[in-house]
C-alpha cells in the first residue's frame, strides 16, 4: 500500500506554467487550467521534473525516488564511474552478456517510488479596494484539501462565507468591490482561516472568502498577473520587428495543493523519513524548501516556498457557530462595463468625441473631482458635445455604483454657480450628509477608492470601444 502525504506550495514571486511562445494562442502564453473550476493547476509532470533536477544537483538517489529515464538521460557519467571503466576493458565476440550490457543499461527504465499529481489552486489572492488583498477560495477546491488533510472538519462553507482575520477590515455594508464586480459577504465563520495552511506566514493579514465553484474561474482570470515582453534590438531600445508576447501568472502569495504517494519498500519501513531527508538534505526543516517551477526563472518569475506533509486519517467534528448577515446582493455581481461602454460609444460616436476617452483615462488618475470638474471647463470653451460626453460617463458610473449601494453625487448644475460646484466636490471626497449619517468617514473613503476603480475601468472600455468604431 502506497504511503500517501500532500505537498502546499506558496507562490513568493509570479508563476508561470503553461503555454510557450508561437503555439496557437497566439501571443498570449496561458497558464494551464482544470477544465472544471478553470481555474490554474501546476502539472504532476513539472512537479516531479523539478523534483527531480533539484535531487540531481544535491547528488541524492534521484533515479531510486524518480524513476530511470530511457537512453540512460538521469545517470550523468563520472570521470572514473566503472561504466566508462568497462568501455576500456576488451569484450569477448562471443559473449552475449558483453555484446547487450550497455545497450541493456541504456534503454532500461525503472518506476519511481514517488508518485505525483497535479497541483490545484487552494487560495488566490485578489486585489481589492480597502483591504487591500482578499484571498478566495470555492467549495471544490476546499474539498480537495480536505481529502489530503483529514486533520480538518470537512468544508461544508456556503458561498460567501467569510473569515475576519485579525488584520483584515469588513466593508461596512458587506460587500466586496473588485475590478470587474462585486458581492456580498453572507456568514462568518472563524473555522475558515484553519483551511489556510501554515506555511502562509501572513495568515491573519487578509480576509478570506468563498465564492461558487461558477464563479471561481472568472475571479480567478481577474486576478492573474499579465506581463507584455518584447525583444529589443541589440543596438537601440526598440521593436526588432518579433518577439512580441503577453505573459499570464499567478500572483505572489498564491497557495496550492498537490497529492504524492511513495512506494515502499523492504528496506524502507517508513519512507517518508528518507524522502523528507531525501527533499532537503541536512536543513534543520526537513518539510519545507524554496523551489522554482515553470519558465522565466531568469526574469523573476517561478520562486516558491513547498512544504511536504504526511496525510493523517484523523477526523475533527464540525461545528462552529455562523453569524448571519443580510447583504444588499445574493452573488457575485459584474459591473458590466463593457457593455454599458459600447452603448456610451455608440450614442456618441456621430458627434465626434469619441476621442475625449483617451482623456478620460488619464485624468481619471487625478482623481474623482478633476474628472468630475472637466465638463466645466469644456463648457468654458464652448465644447457642448464634448462635455455632455463627459457628463455622461460621469452619470453612467453612478448609476452602476447605485446597484452595488454606493453613491457619488451626480447632479446636473449650471457652470456658473461656483457655490453648488464647490459643495458637490466636497461631497465627493467627505460623502454627503445622508453618508456622514450612516457610514463613518473610513467607510466613505473606502467607497470612493472604489469608485474610482470602477471609473478607470469604465474608461478603458470606452478607450477600447473607441478604437472599434474609429
Amino acid at each position: 500500500m502506497y504511503k500517501k502525504g500532500y505537498g502546499i506550495i506558496e507562490t513568493l514571486a509570479p508563476l508561470h506554467v503553461g503555454a510557450s511562445a508561437g503555439e496557437e494562442t497566439g501571443n498570449l502564453n496561458l497558464i494551464f487550467r482544470d477544465q472544471f473550476t478553470r481555474t490554474g493547476i501546476i502539472p504532476g509532470s513539472s512537479l516531479r521534473g523539478r523534483f527531480r533536477a533539484d535531487s540531481r544537483q544535491m547528488k541524492g538517489d534521484y533515479e531510486g525516488w524518480y524513476g530511470r529515464d530511457s537512453q540512460g538521460k538521469n545517470k550523468p557519467k563520472s570521470e572514473d564511474s566503472d561504466e566508462e571503466k568497462t568501455e576500456d576493458k576488451p569484450k569477448s565476440e562471443d559473449s552475449d552478456e558483453e555484446k547487450t550490457t550497455d545497450s541493456d543499461r541504456a534503454n532500461k527504465t525503472t518506476e519511481g517510488l514517488v508518485k505525483f499529481e497535479y497541483a490545484s489552486l487552494l487560495w488566490l489572492p485578489i486585489f481589492c479596494p480597502g483591504q487591500p488583498i482578499v484571498r478566495v477560495t470555492s467549495p471544490a477546491l476546499l474539498k480537495r484539501y480536505y481529502r489530503l488533510n483529514r486533520t480538518l472538519p470537512e468544508p461544508n462553507f456556503e458561498p460567501y462565507t467569510y473569515c475576519p482575520c485579525d488584520r483584515a477590515r469588513v466593508p461596512h455594508n458587506k460587500q466586496l468591490f473588485f475590478n470587474l464586480g462585486f458581492l456580498p459577504l453572507k456568514k462568518q465563520e472563524d473555522t475558515l482561516k484553519d483551511y489556510l495552511p501554515e506555511i502562509v506566514e501572513d495568515r491573519e493579514d487578509y480576509l478570506l472568502v468563498v465564492v461558487k465553484d461558477k464563479e471561481i474561474g472568472t475571479i480567478h482570470d481577474m486576478g492573474l498577473y499579465r506581463q507584455s515582453r518584447v525583444a529589443l534590438k541589440d543596438d537601440e531600445k526598440i521593436n526588432d520587428g518579433k518577439g512580441f508576447f503577453n505573459v499570464e501568472a499567478f500572483p505572489e502569495n498564491t497557495v496550492f495543493i498537490f497529492p504524492l504517494a511513495i512506494k515502499p519498500k523492504t528496506e524502507m519501513p517508513d519512507p517518508w523519513i528518507d524522502f523528507l531527508g531525501e527533499f532537503n538534505g541536512n536543513a534543520e526543516d526537513k518539510d519545507m524548501k524554496e523551489l522554482y517551477f515553470g519558465g522565466l526563472e531568469s526574469v523573476g518569475f517561478g520562486r516558491t516556498k513547498v512544504m511536504l506533509q504526511k496525510s493523517s486519517q484523523s477526523v475533527v467534528s464540525v461545528p462552529s457557530e455562523v453569524l448571519n448577515i443580510k447583504p444588499l446582493s445574493d452573488s457575485w455581481q459584474p459591473y458590466d462595463l463593457d457593455h454599458y461602454a459600447q452603448e456610451l460609444a455608440n450614442r456618441y460616436r456621430g458627434k465626434k468625441v469619441l476621442g475625449e476617452s483617451h482623456k478620460m483615462r488619464m485624468t481619471v488618475a487625478y482623481g474623482l473631482e478633476r474628472f468630475w470638474g472637466e465638463p466645466f471647463r469644456l463648457d468654458g470653451q464652448k465644447e457642448k458635445d464634448k462635455a455632455d460626453y463627459w457628463r455622461a460617463v460621469w452619470s453612467e458610473t453612478a448609476q452602476i455604483l447605485a446597484s452595488a449601494g454606493i453613491t457619488l453625487p451626480d447632479r446636473q448644475i449650471p457652470p456658473d454657480n461656483t457655490q453648488e460646484i464647490q459643495k458637490i466636490a466636497k461631497e465627493i471626497w467627505e460623502g454627503t450628509e445622508e453618508e456622514k449619517k450612516n457610514k463613518t468617514r473610513e467607510d466613505i473613503l473606502g467607497d470612493r477608492k472604489v469608485a474610482l476603480m470602477v471609473l478607470t475601468q469604465f474608461c478603458d472600455c470606452l478607450v477600447w470601444w473607441t478604437q472599434r468604431y474609429k
